[in-house]
């Protein structure tokens, strides 16, 4: 058995942190066994027109390479007067990433993504939007409506 979870990378800002990684355990024997890290990948996250990151925050697992991810355009603090531009599930597919796991990019003397560039011998997850939660005829297409 796997559980993942996600770290951002990249810098403290939303013009730079666009890349998270997806950590893979394998917890098979938890009570025995200390988990261990399986493999890491670099996940580049939405963006808006602005080039600011937009933020996610829970993950699915549909498959072996394949996860499903809750972005938003908000930092989940409550709204303000604007209107949501961008909430979504959206699909993470890892099955070209480059696994860093155990690299040189686990010291953070070598960020994978020093100022919001990513290494170029990194090949990233490939992220995709899948269905807009605030497009009424994205969310018909499944049986769903807003409000």
């Amino acid at each position: 058995m796997l559980q993942s979870a996600t770290i951002q990378d990249g810098g403290n800002k939303k013009s730079n942190s666009r890349y998270t990684r997806l950590l893979s355990y394998d917890i098979s024997q938890p009570a025995t066994v200390r988990p261990a890290l399986t493999a890491e990948y670099v996940v580049p996250l939405p963006q808006d027109s602005n080039g600011d990151t937009l933020a996610s925050s829970e993950i699915s697992f549909v498959s072996e390479n394949l996860f499903l991810v809750l972005s938003r355009d908000t930092n989940g603090h409550g709204g303000d007067d604007t209107e949501s531009t961008y909430k979504g599930i959206d699909l993470v597919d890892i099955t070209s990433a480059t696994n860093i796991a155990g690299s040189s990019f686990d010291s953070h003397k070598n960020p994978v993504a020093k100022k919001g560039k990513l290494d170029k011998s990194v090949t990233p997850a490939v992220y995709t939007a899948f269905v807009s939660l605030i497009n009424s005829t994205q969310l018909a297409r499944f049986g769903l409506h807003n409000g």
